[in-house]
C-alpha cells in the first residue's frame, strides 16, 4: 500500500557534504533501479557512491533538493550547468513505496524553478519507464522503445515567489541581478554553499535577499525602493524561510 505523502517537505540541499546526504542518495537511487529491473552488479554501488561525489563542489551551478519524510530523505533531484543558460538534470529518483503521489512532480519543479533565475534550458537523460513522465511535464523525448531517451525543455521566466540560489550562482552572474539591493558582495563570495534565497516578483526583479551565514547568522538585504507594504511582508517571508533551512 502506498505511503501517504502530504507531509514530505521539499528543501534545497546547499551542503551535499553534510552527513549522510550521499549515502541517502544511493540508497534511493539504487532502490530505484531495482524496481526498473536495473539492479546493480558487483561494485557498481561503489562506482555510484564516486559518481559527481567527489566533485559535487566544482561542477558549476551544481543543484540538489531532497524529499523529507521528517528526517527522512525518500527522494532527491539534482543537476548542473554544462553550458551558458543550459543545465543537465542529472539524477531524480524517489523510494518505490513514495512514487505515483506527486513526489517526484514536486522535486522537478523545484529544480525548474532554481534553474529559471540564470538558465533557460534542462536537459537530461532518463530511463525507458520515465519517459511519460517527462513526457507529462512538458518535455521533448526522444529515443526509442527500451532505449534511455534524451529529454529537454526549454523554461519560461522564474516564478514570483522565494527560490533557492546554489553553487557558483554566486558570482558576477549573479550579483548582476543585485544591483539594485545593498547586497555585501564580499559576503556572497565566502558563502559557498550555504542558504542562500531571492524573493523574486512580478516583474521577475529581485526584491530581496536572504543568506545563512557559517556562522548560523541570518542576512536578509531588501530593496529600498519597492512599497513599504511589502518590504515588511517580504522580508518577513524571508527570515521565516532562513529560520527552517537545512
Amino acid at each position: 500500500m502506498p505511503i501517504k505523502t502530504e507531509h514530505i517537505v521539499i528543501k534545497p540541499i546547499f551542503n551535499q557534504a553534510e552527513p549522510m546526504i550521499w549515502e541517502n542518495f544511493a540508497d534511493i537511487e539504487m532502490s530505484a533501479r531495482a524496481e526498473y529491473g536495473h539492479m546493480f552488479l558487483g561494485g557498481a554501488d561503489a562506482n555510484l557512491w564516486h559518481t559527481h561525489h567527489e566533485d559535487w563542489e566544482q561542477l558549476e551551478g551544481n543543484i540538489s533538493f531532497g524529499a523529507f519524510q521528517g528526517e527522512e530523505m525518500v527522494g532527491f533531484i539534482k543537476g548542473f550547468l554544462v553550458d551558458k543558460g543550459e543545465y543537465k538534470l542529472d539524477s531524480l529518483f524517489v523510494k518505490p513505496e513514495f512514487k505515483h503521489q506527486g513526489v517526484g512532480k514536486r522535486l522537478l519543479f523545484a529544480f525548474e524553478d532554481a534553474v529559471s533565475l540564470v538558465g533557460s534550458y534542462i536537459q537530461g537523460i532518463a530511463y525507458d519507464g520515465a519517459r511519460g513522465f517527462y513526457k507529462k511535464y512538458k518535455y521533448t523525448v526522444i529515443g526509442g522503445k527500451n532505449d534511455n531517451p534524451r529529454f529537454d525543455k526549454k523554461l519560461p521566466k522564474p516564478n514570483q515567489g522565494i527560490i533557492p540560489v546554489f553553487g557558483k550562482w554566486k558570482s558576477s552572474d549573479f550579483r548582476a541581478k543585485l544591483n539594485k539591493l545593498p547586497v555585501d558582495s564580499k559576503i556572497l563570495r565566502k558563502s559557498q554553499h550555504q542558504p542562500l534565497y531571492v524573493y523574486v516578483n512580478e516583474q521577475q526583479e529581485i526584491d530581496v535577499v536572504g543568506l545563512r551565514t557559517k556562522e548560523g547568522e541570518d542576512l536578509v538585504w531588501v530593496n529600498p525602493n519597492i512599497p513599504q507594504e511589502y518590504k515588511n511582508c517580504r522580508e518577513e517571508s524571508m527570515r521565516s524561510r532562513l529560520k527552517h533551512c537545512r
